[in-house]
């Protein structure tokens, strides 16, 4: 069999993704029912399922073979380690925690991985793709040939479905799927880049925060800018307020902030903002963006 052929599964997954960014990314899906029917099972099994082929490109012995609901376990795992991975990342970067970065994050490791995938099948004797009959046949041993069998299957399938995407299209803590993020000022604009890493104590560093609460309405946002020195376990081991930002999120908008901040103490920092949306600032925020930098002494 041409090896080609065995990148079916893989041209799936990438398709998939396709669909995905289509649903988050385009306004005519991204307000109906499609979006969570389409992200929330892609980000169950879609990025791991491309790491699991990247990791076992080569079709196993007859007692050790990997079937195609073997792989789907494999793959909901390591989805659930590659979503981890991009958020936990995300929520230590500049760009913060949001669902534009995530969606890019995920993007981009399951690229990756699906490129390596198809590299290195083609680099083995035995492929470990799956061809459309293969992937038909496995899955009847599974669901069963019968017709009750195929229904119960199908209902199982969608209830799974619409349970991910009941809960995908619940609220975040304040209702709201809020983002917040920081950027530079450049010369034609705000820019995602030229972030600065060493400020001095005394002196003045002008950056802008950019926030958006994702509703129709205007809500006030608080953001608490603070120098937090960390202990060797990454715990806070001390916190210094710069100061408080104010300002009204733009119904349907993002509201971008030009400010200054001084620091007032030394040493290897954690600048971050705690953003709050529609309220006092209390308990955890709603988003929080960190920046490491260097304070040297003036």
């Amino acid at each position: 069999m041409d090896r080609g052929s065995h990148h079916g599964d893989l041209l799936a997954v990438g398709c998939w993704l396709g669909l995905v960014n289509a649903a988050v990314l385009l306004p005519v899906l991204s307000e109906s029912v499609l979006r969570p029917l389409l992200v929330v099972p892609f980000l169950l099994v879609g990025p791991g399922y491309a790491v699991v082929a990247a990791l076992f490109p080569e079709q196993f012995s007859a007692d050790r073979s990997l079937s195609v609901p073997s792989r789907l376990v494999l793959g909901f795992g390591a989805s659930v380690g590659v979503v981890l991975v991009v958020g936990i990342g995300l929520d230590f970067s500049v760009f913060g925690f949001g669902e534009l970065p995530v969606l890019v994050g995920t993007t981009v490791l399951t690229l990756a991985a699906l490129a390596v995938a198809v590299v290195r099948r083609r680099r083995v004797e035995s492929p470990a793709g799956i061809s459309l009959g293969a992937a038909r046949e496995q899955l009847r041993g599974v669901v069963g040939d019968r017709p009750t069998d195929l229904a119960l299957s199908a209902a199982v399938c969608l209830s799974l479905v619409l349970a991910a995407g009941a809960v995908y299209g619940l609220p975040a803590a304040d209702g709201t799927p809020a983002e917040a993020y920081l950027l530079t000022p450049g010369a034609d604009g705000a820019v995602a880049d030229d972030y600065p890493s060493r400020l001095e104590q005394g002196e003045p560093t002008t950056l802008i925060l950019g926030a958006e609460s994702g509703t129709d309405r205007q809500r006030p946002v608080t953001a608490v800018v603070t120098l937090q020195r960390l202990a060797e376990d990454g715990t806070v081991s001390e916190q210094t307020e710069l100061r408080r930002l104010t300002f009204d999120d733009p119904a349907s908008g993002t509201a971008q902030v030009e400010h200054t901040i001084t620091p007032t103490v030394s040493g290897e920092l954690r600048l971050t903002y705690a953003v709050y949306f529609g309220g006092e600032p209390a308990g955890s925020p709603d988003r929080q963006v960190h920046l490491q930098v260097t304070v040297t002494e003036s």
